[in-house]
């Protein structure tokens, strides 16, 4: 059975418990200190490759210690299983041993494998792990900057400044492997998921970061297209982008897109469809797209979504389309104008 282990700090941690034990996993917490720590002395609980690696122990986990263990923290999760880090040198994990215990956490996980009480909860998950893998190289990267300025500072060729050296040292090192473990994660978590790459790109921004996968179904040609990119807060206004190539080549006949919210997970979801045209036509006509919930009414978020809608609505890009937006029952309603010369010109070099 899988265990998770969640961050205190984590938004919604409670409620989350509630959503593993319904899926068939235990869980527990992953910084059991009243001070926020992991282990004694580390403080920074996003870290979590470089705090086993200082505090040298393994991961616990009840019953099985071969079972496969989660650890979800604030910025990330991170799969592996305990008697990975037994035996390991303290300084220098071997990354193939890594790798297997990533992978073996994998194969054996009740994610992948056992039967959940709906295969949306499987998926939802598994795309919730895959937007959080990016985080934690954000968030590594602006600690080792911090204390590496800090270190500067306070480097006075004593003993203790060769320690702190050192320790940075170890933070740098165990930085450049988590940029390889998110990479190797993300190809298998990309591939449970069923798409064929994962593309991250450079604009992704850490206080709103969203996540838009974009499939293209061919409606002449069986053949599925997937891709996967990260875009800027005006999450939106970038899928009108896409979404307006799209059109102006008049390629896609379907186009399914999942939007997520980095913080909330998978209650930020949303599904976005794009109607079909009519058959057999080269001139693309007004298409609707219509947002819809992943898996939740929208209902129970309907000032969120009318928030969003309001904020799209007023970004200029939309504004110089001329795309409307409205909310209505159950789904939001986007409507594109007719693509010609001028607009493909906007969508393909917006001001």
């Amino acid at each position: 059975m899988t265990h998770v282990l969640l961050d205190r700090n984590l938004a919604a941690a409670s409620g989350l418990k509630r959503r593993l034990r319904r899926w068939g996993m235990t869980s527990g917490w992953f910084n059991p200190q009243e001070d926020g720590t992991c282990w004694p002395g580390i403080l920074d609980c996003d870290l979590v490759l470089a705090a086993a690696e200082a505090a040298a122990c393994p991961v616990p986990h009840p019953g099985d210690p071969m079972a496969p263990v989660i650890l979800l923290g604030v910025s990330g999760p991170v799969l592996l299983s305990r008697n990975a880090w037994q035996g390991l040198p303290q300084n220098e994990p071997d990354d193939g041993l890594l790798r297997a215990a990533i992978q073996h956490a994998l194969e054996q996980s009740a994610i992948l494998h056992q039967e959940a009480d709906a295969e949306g909860d499987k998926e939802e998950f598994l795309a919730y792990l895959s937007h959080e893998l990016r985080s934690p190289l954000t968030a590594a990267k602006t600690s080792l900057e911090v204390l590496s300025a800090e270190l500067a500072e306070l480097d006075t060729g004593d003993d203790r400044s060769r320690e702190r050296r050192h320790l940075l040292a170890i933070l740098e090192r165990n930085l450049g492997r988590l940029q390889r473990s998110v990479e190797w994660n993300q190809e298998m978590l990309v591939s449970s998921l069923g798409a064929d790459k994962l593309h991250l790109g450079d604009m992704a921004v850490p206080e709103l970061e969203v996540m838009l996968a974009q499939r293209f179904t061919m409606q002449m040609d069986p053949v599925a297209r997937n891709c996967t990119v990260h875009t800027d807060p005006v999450a939106l206004v970038q899928l009108l982008r896409q979404l307006g190539r799209a059109l102006a080549a008049d390629r896609p006949r379907a186009v399914q897109v999942l939007l997520m919210t980095p913080s909330g997970g998978p209650r930020g979801g949303l599904r976005l469809t794009l109607a079909a045209g009519p058959e057999n036509t080269t001139t693309p006509d007004t298409r609707r797209v219509e947002l819809v919930s992943a898996r939740h009414s929208i209902g129970s978020r309907r000032r969120e979504l009318a928030a969003l809608v309001q904020h799209v609505s007023s970004a200029s890009l939309a504004a110089r389309l001329g795309v409307e937006l409205a909310v209505e029952e159950d789904r939001i309603h986007l409507t594109l104008p007719e693509v010609d010369t001028t607009t493909e010109a906007l969508l393909r070099n917006p001001a």
